[in-house]
């Protein structure tokens, strides 16, 4: 009886430590992800922010259109720097934007890749 106990206490032992391994990645893995949310969730603050901007100046450009348009009847912007500096600005910010739009790819990327390798590092078999 007491050899029984003792196998029995053996494996217990054996299982609590891997049921603890195992408690350790899961742990791992979420403070991981939650990295990665925040991360992510800070570039779609900034995106947002970019969005915010590219409408002003979309509405600068529709405010210079009128303007001129309604001032003097210019129909022709092609040798207007006004004109031209007001779309260079909506380009650059857009740029921006698909910037931001790629490094949040890129975090998702990173994350997917790093859970593919804690996977593999997972095949620990709970032997009960």
């Amino acid at each position: 009886m007491s050899e029984t106990i003792d196998n029995v206490l053996k494996q217990l032992g054996k299982w609590g430590e891997v049921v603890a391994d195992k408690s350790g990645f899961y742990f791992k893995k979420a403070v991981d992800k939650g990295g990665e949310l925040t991360k992510i969730g800070k570039v779609q603050i900034e995106i947002e922010k970019i969005k915010r901007d590219i409408n002003h100046k979309f509405t600068d450009l529709g405010r210079y259109v009128y303007r001129s348009v309604s001032d003097s009847g210019v129909t022709d912007y092609s040798n207007d720097i006004d004109f031209q500096s007001l779309i260079e600005d909506i380009k650059t910010v857009k740029n921006d934007l698909d910037h931001k739009y790629q490094e949040k790819v890129d975090i998702r990327r990173e994350g997917v890749s790093d859970e593919k390798v804690d996977e593999e590092e997972q095949d620990v078999p709970i032997g009960i």
